[in-house]
């Protein structure tokens, strides 16, 4: 679209108006990683249209993403921690329906199995180019049950936490996870607002508390088992 065209003379409150209507019906269900892909048709038409799109996406919506929690007490997106866990259960069960020969042979099999799996996954990330400052966790269990949620304001660095169906007084420590992973993530200079891989990267930094075993070990993910692993549990089985 040319500097010079019609609709980029209009004035830019008549120009958000306009945007505001492509947002309402790109992000009616709230703003989430694959309801973002409409939108790039929009933010393909000019430079200057997609910052202002970019900037008002920034400025009013909230990023919305759900979380599984790991055994080390890290996150990763949900979508990345069911796939990496589907990916854990198939291999597991082609291990153990091999024989004790072809056991020993696995771990190469493995290697190049968990790389491709990895390939999988990251060519399933969506467009990153939205910036957001505020963003919404939910972390989910292995159950599909939701057991923390999480309001993260990257702008004023605030963080308010919630569990569902508990008392709030205890969430101090949860909020503080966030809180330092933020201060962490946050502190290059020119720091304006997190992509949707940015949030995924930040997930990984936050290190949750386990207060009374709020976290128990069968409602956590596992990360993808290497070929080492394999091998262990084949030597500890052998011995």
């Amino acid at each position: 679209m040319s500097q010079d065209s019609a609709f980029l003379n209009l004035p830019l409150e008549i120009r958000h108006q306009i945007y505001n209507y492509f947002i309402r019906v790109g992000l009616k269900k709230g703003v989430t990683p694959y309801a973002l892909i409409p939108l790039t048709n929009l933010t393909g038409v000019s430079q200057q249209i997609r910052c202002e799109v970019y900037n008002m996406i920034a400025a009013v919506k909230k990023f919305h993403i759900s979380a599984g929690i790991f055994s080390d007490l890290t996150l990763k997106p949900l979508s990345i921690a069911t796939e990496i866990r589907l990916m854990n259960t198939r291999t597991r069960s082609c291990f153990e329906s091999l024989s004790p020969e072809d056991k020993c042979a696995f771990g190469t099999y493995v290697g190049r199995d968990i790389q491709n799996s990895k390939d999988e996954i990251k060519s399933k990330e969506p467009p990153a180019q939205f910036n957001f400052w505020r963003v919404h966790v939910s972390v989910f269990n292995t159950h599909g049950e939701r057991r923390l949620t999480a309001d993260i304001n990257f702008q004023e660095k605030e963080v308010c936490v919630c569990r569902p169906g508990t008392l709030d007084d205890d969430v101090h420590d949860f909020e503080k996870a966030f809180i330092n992973a933020m201060l962490e993530f946050t502190k290059e200079e020119g720091f304006n607002g997190v992509t949707i891989q940015d949030v995924s990267r930040y997930l990984e930094q936050v290190t949750l508390p386990n207060p009374n075993g709020f976290w128990t070990a069968e409602e956590m993910f596992e990360e993808l088992k290497e070929a080492e692993d394999y091998e262990q549990d084949e030597d500890s089985a052998v011995s």
